[in-house]
């Protein structure tokens, strides 16, 4: 045996690469958004999550057993729904997945990739392009999904903004999202939604324009949002000749409270 030590966490389930702004589909539910389950996958749902949940601290010695026991569960439910007609996405979705190869999956769960529902932690730098953009490089259905999905997609909306409400969703009760994006959504009106609904949760602002990224084709910024309101938001700016952040300016968020303060407060006041 292994003495009673407990193994680490499998790395399978720990590095995933996937298109996050796609959810995994719900389950059977009722009214406009039915699921309809015609081949009888609901159960063999359930199995595939409990081998999930196994492998996770499984031992080298269950550990293959648990991956043919997977793969053999997704076949079966590929199976069933090419015979019932394949309208339940949520099935196909699961039975596509491969959590074992360096594919990454046009899906993202955390509770099914990870085990966890909310993260302490959420960093990156998110695509910068635009929603018309998308439609006229033919990606107009998915530009239709995000729309519908995210309440924060307004106008010609940038595809950070979805990205910044989805991550804002995915924070723990102290997590802390950080994101380099352009600055544009801090004073266009696409980025309106975005401002109203998290600009007290912004902790801090990084002024970075072109001279931190040697690479960069627009003025970026590094923002810092957590999951509870700020009395004060922090703004500092990079300073290229001493190669040091500097800080610009400390605001009492509860002095700050119209739609002009909204619109213009990075640029008039920093």
């Amino acid at each position: 045996g292994n003495r009673g030590i407990e193994p680490l966490p499998n790395w399978e389930f720990k590095f995933v690469t996937a298109n996050t702004l796609i959810g995994l589909e719900k389950g059977n539910t009722l009214g406009k958004d039915m699921t309809f389950d015609f081949g009888e996958t609901s159960e063999l749902q359930n199995q595939l999550q409990k081998i999930r949940s196994a492998y996770l601290q499984a031992t080298p010695t269950d550990k293959q057993k648990l991956k043919t026991d997977f793969e053999k569960l997704q076949t079966q439910i590929y199976k069933n729904e090419i015979k019932a007609g394949g309208q339940n996405k949520r099935a196909q979705q699961l039975a596509a997945w491969k959590p074992f190869s360096n594919e990454g999956s046009s899906w993202f769960d955390p509770d099914w990739m990870f085990g966890v529902e909310k993260f302490d932690v959420v960093i990156g730098n998110p695509p910068y392009i635009d929603s018309e953009t998308m439609v006229k490089s033919g990606k107009q259905d998915f530009r239709d999904y995000l729309v519908k999905r995210f309440k924060y997609c307004k106008g010609n909306w940038d595809i950070y903004i979805p990205f910044f409400e989805l991550s804002y969703e995915l924070l723990s009760k102290n997590g802390v999202l950080t994101f380099i994006t352009p600055d544009k959504w801090t004073s266009k009106p696409f980025g309106k939604a975005l401002r109203e609904n998290l600009f007290f949760n912004m902790s801090k602002i990084v002024i970075a324009g072109r001279d931190v990224f040697e690479t960069a084709k627009v003025d970026a910024i590094i923002t810092f949002f957590t999951n509870k309101k700020n009395k004060n938001i922090e703004s500092y700016s990079f300073s290229k000749k001493n190669h040091s952040l500097e800080k610009v300016n400390s605001f009492e968020t509860d002095k700050l409270k119209n739609d002009f303060v909204f619109d213009m407060f990075f640029f008039n006041n920093v």
